[in-house]
């Protein structure tokens, strides 16, 4: 069985033999789908973003960026690569950042204070 939907104007086929296993397939994409490019920056409110992967020390690193004032919204991934969930949106601070556990504000977004020399 195959189900097709738009999620965050980017359209997710899932597959399966089984409806639970379609659903847990929509939900995963709506997690992560949900604040594409046809969102809003939780920061300025700008709607010119981009989905971009950087890699540091052999890891990726998945994020969307603000082109108008470089707020993130950045994704964590699960160990398990294979995984069809594999990635997660952060919504807590790591416990490296001052308000570690912490919701981070504006849904998410986050932008890098020069003078305090944090995210934020």
């Amino acid at each position: 069985m195959k189900v097709q939907r738009t999620v965050g104007g980017v359209t997710v086929v899932a597959e399966g033999e089984k409806f639970s296993d379609i659903f847990s397939q929509l939900a995963s994409s709506e997690e992560v789908f949900q604040n594409t490019s046809t969102q809003k920056c939780g920061h300025c409110g700008g709607t010119n973003l981009k989905m971009q992967v950087r890699e540091h020390d052999g890891d990726p690193f998945y994020e969307i960026v603000c082109q108008d004032c470089w707020a993130k919204y950045t994704f964590g991934s699960k160990k398990d690569k294979k995984a069809v969930d594999d990635l997660f949106p952060h919504r807590k601070w790591p416990q490296s950042h001052p308000k570690a556990g912490e919701y981070i504000p504006h849904n998410g977004w986050k932008k890098f204070n020069k003078e305090l020399g944090v995210e934020e």
